[in-house]
């Protein structure tokens, strides 16, 4: 959070291990729009996350401010 505004930032943490070599690290959402996971076929998921949390967010927001007693529209 900064200031009124949320910023989401889908990193590479480096903290995913490909099951086929344990020694090499891999980015789960590019694994996924790249249709290399599981045999499941191309996604568009970063799309998919990032718009769910522009409708979610501030709906979540609003709600948690009106239950703080905090007039918000």
């Amino acid at each position: 959070m900064k200031g009124n505004s949320i910023i989401l930032k889908l990193k590479d943490t480096r903290s995913w291990y490909s099951v086929y070599d344990p020694n090499n690290t891999v980015y789960a959402f590019e694994m996924l729009e790249q249709g290399h996971t599981w045999a499941r076929p191309q996604t568009n998921i970063k799309e998919v996350v990032i718009d769910e949390c522009r409708r979610e967010i501030p709906l979540v927001y609003k709600s948690n401010m009106r239950k703080l007693g905090i007039p918000i529209k």
